[in-house]
């Protein structure tokens, strides 16, 4: 168990890529399995995941945003280039200790220009409660629309997702043994590899039990023997969230 929502480690990292991630060896799904699901664009390009948290706040990694442009989602649609509705973005909030250089405190905060209507394939996740952590051998559901091959940059462009496990933050921070893994983060995945997010899924949901516990965030290559994808925990920054959003 992560103290105090925590995964405590001391750790600076060789190479680190941000999950842009994808989805890998996992499989395709509907989109009423994830109705909170979202797809982040840039002047119309998918970029990134979301997750819808209510009719108008989203919750993404705060590296999805690197510069001035338009943004919007897409929401209630398996695929991101038709169905479902296009909204745009209205305001980014990023978390203000945010660090580019280690991914630490990797959240922001997404205003919609107006609200979204809920209906099966448009609903939002639920939030941790206080002091609901997440748990090594928890197992959750990362979803997105990520490349499937850590070789080929092949894009899907209807929604994926697999199931990944929580891992102890000791293994974690042994993984990663260059690299900072603050208690802002942690790791899911396989020790031997094969199943993973990657690029194209940074932002996507970390889902257990109808809860949102991570986001994509960063991680060595994809899929990778010995390198678990590395989330933002949501629990560390519920402070941060509820004060923009009263959620």
């Amino acid at each position: 168990m992560f103290a105090l929502c925590s995964i405590l480690s001391l750790i600076l990292l060789k190479d680190s890529v941000h999950a842009t991630s994808r989805i890998i060896g996992g499989r395709s799904v509907q989109i009423e399995e994830f109705p909170y699901q979202l797809s982040l664009r840039y002047n119309g390009t998918p970029i990134c995941g979301a997750a819808l948290i209510t009719k108008d706040r989203a919750l993404t990694v705060a590296h999805c945003f690197p510069k001035q442009g338009l943004y919007s989602v897409r929401a209630g649609s398996r695929r991101t280039d038709e169905g479902g509705i296009v909204v745009n973005v209205k305001q980014a909030i990023l978390h203000p200790r945010n660090n580019l250089q280690n991914d630490d405190f990797d959240i922001a905060i997404i205003r919609l220009e107006k609200p979204l209507s809920f209906s099966k394939t448009i609903q939002p996740v639920k939030l941790p409660k206080n002091n609901e952590c997440p748990l090594a051998g928890m197992k959750g559901f990362v979803s997105g629309w990520g490349s499937i091959s850590s070789v080929y940059t092949y894009i899907p462009d209807t929604l994926r997702a697999v199931e990944l496990p929580i891992l102890p933050q000791q293994w974690c921070q042994a993984s990663y043994r260059h690299v900072q893994i603050t208690p802002r983060m942690f790791c899911a995945g396989y020790r031997e590899g094969g199943r993973d997010s990657c690029q194209g899924d940074s932002g996507g949901p970390f889902v257990s039990n109808g809860t949102l516990f991570g986001l994509v965030s960063w991680g060595f290559n994809c899929a990778e023997p010995g390198y678990p994808g590395v989330y933002t925990n949501i629990a560390s920054l519920r402070k941060f969230i509820k004060n923009y959003t009263g959620v």
